[in-house]
């Protein structure tokens, strides 16, 4: 508004000089309406220049307008397109974490199947043996019964027979009376003898012994895919024949625990499980090419313990090393 006003009074400021130009013209005074044009003309000029200046500032605000505009819309594009890329991204980081714990999901559920089977398949195996172990018992009372029947019994009824012949030739009523109490006391004996030898007898017999080897076998075919992991088992099973019950079921349970580790832990494609005999005893190596642990912090934990004590059940010990190439645990067993 200033502006206006003072470009109003310009004009007219000029128009005023330019009139005075001309009327002092017409006075014939052209000196005067020469000095009256010069600054009309000058008062224009500065309007013209005022104008110019002006056009030249609205231009110039115009361009920064309208390169700010253009500056807004980049910025807004680059906005769309960052927000675009922002949820490109979250939708492919979503979909991978939906898929890596899918993938989690399905391992620990694999995890768990090979650990049903294999604590199933092992302990059908330790049942074997301990039935085993039952009917060796079975079979040891059956010898007893057959021990009493064919000896004690046999050995009674001998002397109870030459008692009764006693009987017969002595002419001593008494010593008859006091042979016919014995041979009574006798009979009632071998009665009881022959009861107590044939409870005693009543096993079937010992069923023929399954390959140690055979055995661990069945354990890691139900708990590793064939495909994906490498198996090795080398047994001498001439040994394990001379190895009594409770130290095979022991090794059995061992065994269960190293592989239901393996599979939680270990991340493995190889294992190896060996049996052998050296001067120390019965060793039975474990090894996997495993991730590793601390053996340190791992002692603590439930399953490390359990080998440890069921070695420790059959007087043997357990040695454990572990690092980035794999696990391998040795227990010793003095047979």
């Amino acid at each position: 508004e200033f502006e206006t006003k003072m470009m109003t009074g310009l004009r007219d400021q000029s128009d005023v000089l330019a009139f005075t130009g001309r009327l002092m013209a017409l006075k014939n005074d052209y000196q005067k309406a020469y000095e009256a044009n010069v600054k009309s003309s000058a008062i224009k000029d500065s309007i013209f220049a005022i104008r110019t200046v002006d056009i030249n500032n609205n231009l110039y605000a115009q361009t920064l307008a309208e390169e700010k505009n253009e500056e807004l819309q980049k910025a807004e594009a680059q906005k769309r397109r960052r927000t675009l890329l922002i949820g490109i991204i979250s939708a492919i980081s979503l979909l991978l974490i939906s898929f890596l714990y899918m993938r989690m999901r399905k391992k620990e559920r694999d995890a768990k199947d090979r650990i049903y089977k294999l604590n199933y398949t092992s302990q059908v195996q330790i049942m074997e043996l301990e039935e085993k172990n039952r009917s060796i018992k079975q079979e040891e009372q059956r010898r007893l019964g057959m021990d009493l029947h064919d000896d004690l019994a046999g050995t009674i009824a001998a002397v109870k027979l030459k008692i009764e012949t006693e009987v017969v030739d002595n002419p001593d009523p008494q010593q008859v009376e006091w042979l016919q109490s014995l041979s009574n006391q006798l009979g009632d004996m071998y009665q009881r003898t022959r009861n107590k030898s044939h409870q005693l007898y009543h096993g079937e017999g010992i069923e023929p012994e399954v390959a140690f080897s055979k055995r661990i076998k069945l354990i890691t075919d139900n708990s590793f895919a064939s495909k994906k992991y490498n198996i090795t088992i080398d047994v001498q099973d001439e040994l394990l024949k001379e190895v009594s019950l409770p130290i095979k079921i022991q090794l059995l349970y061992i065994i269960q625990e190293a592989v239901t580790n393996i599979i939680k832990h270990a991340m493995a494609t190889s294992i190896s499980i060996v049996i052998y005999e050296d001067i120390s005893g019965l060793v039975l190596t474990i090894t996997d090419d495993g991730k590793g642990f601390n053996t340190a912090a791992a002692k603590k934990g439930i399953g490390l313990n359990s080998i440890s004590e069921r070695a420790a059940a059959v007087n043997g010990t357990t040695d454990i090393i572990s690092g980035k190439k794999g696990t391998e645990i040795t227990v010793t067993i003095p047979v």
